[in-house]
């Protein structure tokens, strides 16, 4: 059995991996720990430095990534309520395409 429990809480961990923001938190908390213990340490050599450096680009690529993905969501949002607007004539349901696209739009914003 605990082969198994182990197996299982390994594949949720592999998902958020897989997305950009679930490696960009990984990396962060990476991130912290190296500096933790470079501040514990009180030195800093170069290949420390270097690993610390490739980490934060790391991090600041993936992050963008996320930008890019909100960015994507906007343009497939606009093309929605064109799409809509050229075939829903009832003025309640666009009401309602707008009201869910705005509260998406939110949740996207908010780090969702």
């Amino acid at each position: 059995m605990p082969l198994r429990r182990a197996k299982n809480a390994a594949a949720p961990a592999a998902s958020r991996l897989a997305d950009p923001r679930g490696a960009a938190q990984a990396l962060r908390r990476l991130l912290g720990q190296r500096v933790e213990a470079v501040l514990l340490a009180g030195s800093l050599d170069k290949e420390q430095a270097e690993e610390l450096a490739k980490i934060g680009a790391l991090l600041e690529k993936l992050e963008q990534g996320g930008y890019d993905l909100k960015a994507a969501a906007v343009e497939v949002g606009a093309r929605l309520v064109d799409f809509v607007a050229g075939r829903e004539a009832d003025p309640a349901q666009k009401a309602w395409l707008a009201d869910l696209l705005a509260a998406f739009y939110f949740h996207l914003d908010q780090g969702a």
